[in-house]
């Protein structure tokens, strides 16, 4: 727990902590909110069915799975625009947060910081890198949440209606599973080269689009763009071997969770 409440990111995301919490119990109610109507299709299958054998009907049940179902659905509306404000706002927040601490420690580096590294690498760092958050921030925390409670209380309600019925269902998720496994393997030496090949492809552009007057006058237009030619080769040759990495898994994980 104390490792975990030291890791890096939770550390970036100290400042927005209170609202991402809010925003995620705001989603779990949403999840849950959003099956009521579902399970409530079922109850009136069982007010209503009886019906055609000549059976009465209980009209007042009937009118209050409906109205418990719309009711359902006016909270999920809320509590999902709710979460999504939420954690909008903690992305604006964290990345404002963070553009100024960056900043701020770019004023305080020696020049033999800046001589050894170039724009490219300061430019992803300041701006592409940040920007990276927003995904997580604003919408991983929702979708990931969502992810897990759905599943969850649907399993539940299965085991409630029909174990067997609940633990068929379980395979494909344990398949699902296996197949995210092996496509993740390997995935931190992975992630660190991607975002390495990304840093010098920034390089290679802004060497191009910022030192282009000296490019012409010294006649290096050539050697410029083979260079950024050669990078972005290399860049896209490793999206493709990536790619063919986890395929496999990738490709069993959704078939298995369709």
């Amino acid at each position: 727990g104390q490792q975990l409440a030291r890791s890096p990111l939770l550390q970036t995301l100290r400042p927005v902590r209170g609202r991402l919490v809010a925003s995620l119990l705001l989603m779990v109610v949403s999840t849950v909110a959003g099956l009521v109507p579902l399970v409530g299709i079922v109850e009136l299958a069982r007010i209503l069915l009886p019906a055609a054998s000549g059976a009465g009907v209980d009209a007042s049940r009937a009118w209050v799975v409906v109205w418990t179902s719309v009711a359902a659905l006016l909270v999920r509306l809320a509590t999902v625009l709710g979460s999504s404000w939420l954690s909008h706002v903690a992305d604006l927040d964290l990345s404002i947060h963070l553009r100024r601490l960056l900043v701020a420690r770019l004023g305080r580096v020696p020049l033999a910081w800046f001589t050894e590294r170039n724009s490219g690498t300061v430019k992803k760092a300041v701006q592409d890198d940040v920007a990276a958050l927003h995904h997580l921030v604003a919408h991983s925390v929702m979708e990931l949440t969502a992810a897990i409670t759905l599943p969850a209380v649907v399993a539940c309600y299965l085991f409630v209606v029909s174990p067997p019925l609940a633990l068929v269902t379980l395979v494909p998720l344990v398949l699902g599973l296996v197949g995210f496994r092996i496509s993740m393997r390997g995935a931190t030496a992975l992630y660190r080269d991607y975002d390495a090949g990304l840093a010098e492809l920034a390089a290679a552009t802004v060497e191009n689009t910022g030192g282009i007057a000296e490019i012409k006058t010294f006649g290096a237009t050539g050697q410029a763009h083979r260079r950024l030619a050669e990078v972005a080769t290399r860049f896209g040759g490793f999206n493709r071997a990536w790619m063919r990495h986890s395929a496999l898994g990738m490709l069993l994980m959704e078939l298995a969770l369709t």
